[in-house]
């Protein structure tokens, strides 16, 4: 079992299936419309996406032999079979720009701006997974804006994490191009957007979602640049977790 977690670093990305659930229960709020066997389907196979995604990043940048991403790769190609229309297209874009991402050749991890953005989208497009529909309502829009900003002060705080491994093996990432300096001040930035954002939840009467990403905002807005940068990154990422049930919590009980 430790090995299992270890070589697709289940801990390491089990949380964004909440991406999964938070992109359904929108939908089935929009549209009154549940189908048990779509939602299994597209959430095993956003599963197999993320290991397969991380396993084979790990595989590459570590150059080990193992092949062990192959078997997510065929339980996603084989539950692609089974899903809605939507979800199959967001699947296979998925795992199209995560190879691209990883792949030595192309190695689009090593492009600046590039990298920051397929992260982004890729997190984005496991929330759209579980939307199973064609028609967007303001409030996707809305989810979908909010999750993007917030996936991409993640990334560019795992790039400064990383600054000194990805610099030694020659990744040249978004915090390689701009440094540390200006990655701190484009998260300021994107904090900033992310309290405007929070004043249009309270608009349409999201209090608890605009107050928890308001509170966020500020607090990382304060300790961004007064802390050190792994503290940051962990605070970040459970900070993110409680926020996102508090997103779910209201979506369900609204």
């Amino acid at each position: 079992m430790a090995t299992i977690l270890t070589i697709f670093r289940i801990k390491n990305w089990f949380y964004y299936l909440g991406y999964f659930i938070l992109g359904f229960t929108l939908f089935y709020k929009e549209f009154k419309f549940f189908n048990l066997f779509y939602f299994l389907s597209s959430f095993f196979a956003s599963a197999f996406a993320l290991a397969y995604a991380y396993s084979f990043n790990t595989i590459i940048d570590k150059k080990l032999k193992s092949k062990c991403f192959i078997y997510p790769l065929i339980a996603c190609l084989f539950l692609s079979f089974f899903l809605p229309l939507t979800s199959f297209v967001y699947l296979i874009t998925f795992l199209v720009i995560t190879s691209l991402y990883s792949l030595p050749k192309i190695r689009l991890k090593g492009i600046p701006f590039v990298s920051l953005l397929i992260n982004a989208i890729g997190f984005n497009l496991i929330f759209m997974m579980g939307y199973f529909s064609y028609s967007f309502t303001d409030l996707f829009f809305l989810f979908f804006i909010l999750l993007f900003i917030l996936n991409l002060i993640a990334q560019l705080i795992h790039e400064i994490h990383h600054f000194s491994q990805d610099k030694k093996q020659k990744i040249k990432n978004t915090a390689i191009f701009l440094g540390r300096k200006n990655c701190y001040i484009m998260i300021k930035i994107l904090l900033i957007f992310l309290i405007f954002l929070s004043l249009i939840f309270f608009h349409y009467k999201f209090i608890l979602i605009g107050s928890s990403t308001l509170i966020l905002s500020f607090y990382f807005l304060f300790v961004i640049t007064k802390k050190v940068i792994y503290k940051i990154r962990k605070e970040f990422r459970n900070y993110g977790i409680i926020v996102g049930i508090i997103y779910l919590l209201e979506l369900i009980f609204r």
